[in-house]
This record gives C-alpha cells, sequence and structure tokens, in this order.
C-alpha cells in the first residue's frame, strides 16, 4: 500500500484537516497504521481490517463508501453545528433581554 501524507489523505477523502488528524491519532494508537517521516501506511492490522470490511459490506449486498459519502456527511455536520451556534447565540440574546 502507498504511503500517503495528511494532505494526500484529505484530498483523496475530502475529510478536512482536523477530522483526517483525529483519525491519523486513533489509528497510530490502535496500530491501524504506522508512521514514516511525515507519511503514513496501513499496517498488517490494519490491511486485515480492510479486507474484513469490505467482505462484510459484500456479503451484505452493501456499497463501500465513497468520498463523496464522506463529504455529504461533513456538510451535514457543518450545518448541524451552525444551527446549534444559532440556537445558542439565540438562548445568550434571551437571557441577555428577559423583556424580548
Amino acid at each position: 500500500m502507498d504511503k500517503l501524507d495528511t494532505e494526500d489523505i484529505t484530498l483523496l477523502t475530502k475529510l478536512n484537516l482536523r477530522r483526517v488528524k483525529d483519525q491519523i491519532a486513533s489509528d497510530l494508537k490502535l496500530g491501524m497504521i504506522s508512521q514514516v517521516g511525515s507519511a503514513f501506511t496501513l499496517t498488517s492490522a490494519g490491511m486485515d481490517l480492510l479486507e474484513r470490511y469490505k467482505t462484510y459490506k459484500r456479503t451484505h449486498g452493501q456499497p463501500l463508501p465513497t468520498a463523496d459519502d464522506h463529504s455529504q456527511e461533513e456538510d451535514r455536520d457543518e450545518q448541524e453545528t451552525d444551527n446549534q451556534i444559532e440556537g445558542e447565540s439565540e438562548m445568550h440574546n434571551a437571557r441577555a433581554d428577559p423583556l424580548s
């Protein structure tokens, strides 16, 4: 498997850099990937997990996720965050001016 840096992974997956870095940190800790300089590659445990995941999806007739799936998920996450911030702002304004 090729070695990829965080920029490569971000471009390929269409995920934001923070999310990629968080996943890399988790995968390193679990031993699913290894780091060589600034690049990352799957370990044998990571390759095994990937193959089992692909087999699971295939046997259940489900497609593998695509970069576009993640992009749409991220759009929903951003919208939920925007809505949450807007709601918190409205709550703050209501507390600051209880007569309005």
